[in-house]
């Protein structure tokens, strides 16, 4: 569960990125 923990934190941390981008 901790891989999925991570892909979502992840995942995240790209949406954050790109609305920076944006």
């Amino acid at each position: 569960q901790t891989t999925l923990r991570f892909d979502s934190n992840r995942l995240h941390f790209d949406s954050q990125l790109w609305f920076k981008f944006l």
